[in-house]
């Protein structure tokens, strides 16, 4: 990957234009030259380069503690962000991380001289009564945006339905649990 401190790191002209394309949502973290770079002290979930918990790996929010700190964060409020910042990314050879709350113990939403697409807030619920699956006639579904979280889909669906999601409501639906973590009806074998 390419990082900051070398020549096919993109210019600052280039990261404004990313930017722009991002209707004003890049967050600027962290530069190599920058030293004591903070972010607004907000509840850990709103700052894009905490993790969830404060007993974990890179549990400090400290954007000068090794392997945490993305130099770029994209918050993202529509699907063209993400596709603008991936098309970034791999224009640049940049490496690329997801966020959505920050729940993985080991850090592995985070990661040092990258760009974090970041999904806190991207998290429309929509419950539809005919999706049709194609397989079968129409049945119920819910439909999540990435930064959707447990307890953005329980009210959506609840009490006509019921949805096997996390115990922990603030887990997100489109991450780890639904992909195997975490602790859950899909998890790997240990």
């Amino acid at each position: 990957f390419c990082v900051p401190t070398a020549d096919c790191w993109p210019k600052a002209a280039e990261w404004a234009a990313l930017n722009s394309s991002l209707s004003g949502r890049l967050i600027a973290l962290h530069t190599p030259t920058c030293t004591g770079t903070t972010v607004p002290a907000l509840n850990r979930t709103q700052n894009p380069s905490c993790t969830l918990w404060d007993v974990t790996q890179h549990s400090h929010c400290d954007l000068q503690e090794p392997l945490i700190a993305p130099t770029f964060a994209v918050h993202v409020a529509d699907k063209a962000h993400v596709q603008n910042a991936v098309k970034f990314a791999l224009k640049y050879n940049i490496r690329v991380t997801v966020k959505t709350t920050g729940h993985d113990f080991v850090g592995r939403s985070t990661a040092s001289d990258g760009l974090l697409i970041w999904l806190e807030g991207f998290n429309k619920v929509e419950m539809t009564e005919t999706y049709d699956d194609s397989c079968t006639k129409a049945v119920p579904a819910v439909t999540a945006q990435g930064g959707a979280i447990w307890l953005d889909v329980y009210p959506v669906v609840q009490p006509k339905y019921h949805a096997v999601g996390g115990n922990s409501l603030s887990v997100s639906v489109a991450g780890g649990f639904m992909q195997g973590g975490g602790h859950s009806v899909l998890s790997p074998s240990l």
